[in-house]
């Protein structure tokens, strides 16, 4: 999961990127039609892994790191400073581990805790770090798989669920 970092009165806040598209909120922006023109968030596959891109349309002035976007297009790094119209954002590649219905896959995915399958649409955590998905299903019959250990089996990352972002936007 990322996340779109803004300032508001001085004070950077996180917002979890969780569709495929979104618009960036640019007050000042100079295009005449702001729904269309305003630069975009979108979320694209590349290799089994999600990437995200900026897409500016023409007549919108936006820069990733201070510098122009080529065609309209930049493929977004963890903490690339977005400029777009007067407004300052930050993008983060930064994931943290949630508990979320199990998409399910063209095979069986086997929980990396127990081993058994987890059933499409069942509670399930992917490990943010290495993606091994786990059970965690917190009922009083379901099995907490991904928080049973402190560190995943696989890549040693924390099983917290309340865990917080770790980097943030500085002065």
């Amino acid at each position: 999961m990322a996340y779109l970092w803004a300032e508001t009165a001085g004070e950077w806040s996180a917002r979890k990127l969780d569709g495929s598209v979104m618009t960036l909120p640019v007050a000042n922006n100079k295009a005449t039609e702001p729904q269309v023109r305003s630069p975009r968030l979108i979320q694209t596959h590349c290799g089994g892994k999600k990437t995200w891109a900026l897409v500016a349309g023409a007549g919108c002035d936006a820069r990733v790191n201070g510098r122009a976007i080529p065609a309209g297009l930049a493929v977004l790094d963890h903490r690339d400073a977005i400029l777009a119209g007067d407004e300052r954002f930050f993008f983060s590649a930064e994931a943290l581990a949630c508990v979320e219905p199990f998409p399910g896959a063209a095979r069986p995915v086997h929980c990396g805790c127990c081993k058994l399958p987890i059933a499409m649409g069942s509670p399930a955590v992917s490990c943010p770090n290495c993606n091994v998905w786990y059970h965690q299903d917190e009922s009083p019959d379901g099995s907490a798989c991904y928080t049973y250990a402190e560190q995943c089996g696989f890549c040693s990352c924390e099983t917290r669920l309340d865990a917080v972002l770790a980097w943030a936007p500085e002065e």
